[in-house]
């Protein structure tokens, strides 16, 4: 029989202090610290750029980019959450305060994954409506109407997310300070899932039903009535949507598989082992913040030509 929480017949209670890390787990624990850093910098740097883009180019302000720039506050979002986890892992595990750090820092992801996820949401709907209903689109996503609806997600994010973790959260100095490490399980399944699950699902039966337009109407030449100029039927912008629904498909499935395909193939091992495969795991899970301004600038030209204005050294190249 094993422990898998048991190493060298002693009981591991915790996984803070640096002095108490077994060699393998610090080279482990360090090497994903790197690959951390480099993501927040590189979420934080493409994000941000993102957002001045749009505020400077007036170009840039349409009912589209709009939605898309909810994408990128989401995803700015995630680094300082990140930053906080690691300090309560590395800095202050050991301090009662350390509590409040820990429930800030989950606080902060958790609102990034699920502004991101009901942002493009959000993008897929409107590109859905521009579709299939053209004519009516300007009449259902008007500037107030997704102005509004931008937010009444983050409100609805904001407050239920207070409620959830203050609420359904022990987290204790030694413990590990992940959002669903310190949730209770009942409210994990209860409101965790479903609001992660239904956005996803939303989302995938819209692009489906997105891409059966696109090839219906390109069978039967006649996507041409439709404008060039308008972006509803300009196939990079469809190519896009399809490029960020399948990093967060890649990224949440691979963060949810690795560590159950670990406990499954090698179920003898210790919670040292565990927790560095949790900790390459959420290397896949910080992906699609990193990744979703490179989707923007190769998938839409606009903002490839806003962004070049505001690097000048990039429309130079």
């Amino acid at each position: 029989m094993c422990d898998n929480y048991t190493e060298n017949g002693s009981t591991i209670a915790n996984i803070t202090y640096s002095a108490d890390w077994p060699g393998y787990y610090v080279i482990c624990s360090y090497v994903t610290f790197v690959v951390y850093v480099w993501q927040v910098l590189v979420m934080c740097f493409g994000n941000c750029l993102v957002i001045v883009a749009y505020a400077k180019v007036k170009s840039l302000q349409t009912i589209y980019n709009k939605c898309l720039l909810s994408v990128a506050a989401s995803d700015l979002m995630l680094a300082p959450g990140i930053l906080l986890l690691e300090g309560v892992k590395r800095i202050w595990g050991s301090n009662e305060w350390a509590r409040w750090v820990c429930l800030l820092g989950c606080w902060l992801m958790c609102a990034s994954v699920l502004g991101s996820l009901w942002s493009v949401l959000l993008v897929a709907l409107n590109r859905f409506v521009r579709i299939k209903y053209p004519l009516r689109h300007m009449n259902y996503f008007t500037e107030n109407t997704v102005t509004y609806a931008i937010i009444v997600i983050w409100l609805l994010i904001f407050g239920g997310l207070t409620v959830i973790i203050t609420r359904y959260t022990v987290w204790h100095p030694g413990e590990r300070c992940f959002p669903f490490a310190i949730m209770d399980s009942g409210a994990t399944f209860y409101y965790a899932v479903p609001i992660i699950a239904l956005p996803i699902l939303v989302i995938t039966v819209l692009y489906i039903w997105i891409r059966l337009i696109v090839c219906k109407m390109e069978s039967r030449s006649i996507a041409h009535i439709v404008p060039i100029h308008d972006d509803g039927w300009h196939k990079r912008r469809v190519n896009m949507l399809g490029l960020i629904i399948a990093l967060l498909y890649v990224s949440y499935t691979l963060t949810l598989l690795l560590p159950y395909l670990w406990v499954l193939y090698f179920p003898c091992t210790n919670r040292w082992q565990e927790a560095a495969v949790k900790d390459i795991s959420n290397v896949f899970l910080y992906l699609p913040s990193c990744l979703d301004p490179v989707i923007y600038h190769m998938g839409d030209k606009n903002i490839r030509r806003a962004i070049n204005k505001v690097l000048p050294k990039c429309r130079n190249r």
